[in-house]
C-alpha cells in the first residue's frame, strides 16, 4: 500500500475524488502499467487514463468485496468474496472468464498461486485447480460460526432449490392460466 499511495496519493487520502467506493481490499499493478486494478468491499475497479479516475469495470459478473489478486500464465485471477473467481487476459484483447468453483463452497477467504496451480481457501477447506479440476488439499475442520449461518439462512442458501423449483411451477401455472383465460376470451 505504500508503494501505491507514493504513486497516486489521491488514492489513498480520498476515495471519492479518485472515483473508488468502499475500503480498498487489494491492488494490482501491472508491470508495464497498462492495466492498474483495485478491489473493494464494493467491487472491482481499473484506473481510466483519460479520466485520470478508478471506474468499476465492465466484466459481466455480478461483483462483491475482492479479496485477492494472482498472476498465473498471462492471466489476472481475481477472488470475491461471495464465491466468485474471474480471470482476464493481461495481453492483447481483453477477455473475461468466469471459472466454476468447487460445489457447496459458500465463500472464498484467499486466492494465491501454489506449486504452479490456482490455490483457494474457503469455508469448506484449500482447494487446488488443476487441469483435471478442483481437488480438496485440506478439508476444514471447524464448523461455521453463528454469523455464517445466519447469512447463509438469510441469503437462501439452504432453501434455494425447492425455492427456485417452486417458482418454476409458479410460472407454468400462470402462463396456463392466461392461455386458458385468453381461450375463454375467444370463445
Amino acid at each position: 500500500m505504500t508503494g501505491l499511495g507514493l504513486y497516486y496519493p489521491s488514492l489513498v487520502s480520498s476515495n471519492t475524488q479518485s472515483g473508488l467506493q468502499g475500503v480498498i481490499t487489494s491492488v494490482f499493478q501491472h508491470p508495464y502499467g497498462n492495466q492498474n486494478f483495485v478491489g473493494t468491499t464494493e467491487g472491482l475497479f481499473r484506473y481510466n487514463q483519460k479520466k485520470k479516475r478508478y471506474l468499476p469495470t465492465k466484466a459481466r459478473y455480478p461483483q462483491s468485496e475482492v479479496i485477492g489478486f494472482v498472476r498465473y500464465q498471462n492471466r489476472l485471477w481475481i477472488g470475491f468474496e461471495e464465491t466468485q473467481l474471474l480471470s482476464v487476459t493481461l495481453k492483447g484483447t481483453e477477455v473475461w472468464n468466469k471459472h466454476p468453483l468447487p460445489k457447496a463452497v459458500y465463500y472464498l477467504k484467499s486466492v494465491s498461486v501454489q506449486n504452479k496451480a490456482i490455490t483457494i481457501v474457503t469455508d469448506k477447506g484449500v482447494y487446488q485447480l488443476k487441469e483435471a479440476g478442483w481437488t480438496l488439499l485440506y478439508p476444514q475442520t471447524k464448523s461455521a460460526g453463528t454469523y455464517t449461518l445466519m447469512k447463509k439462512l438469510h441469503s437462501g442458501y439452504y432453501f434455494s432449490d425447492a425455492v427456485t423449483g417452486f417458482y418454476k411451477l409458479l410460472t407454468w401455472l400462470t402462463l396456463t392460466l392466461i392461455i386458458s383465460g385468453i381461450i375463454l376470451f375467444f370463445r
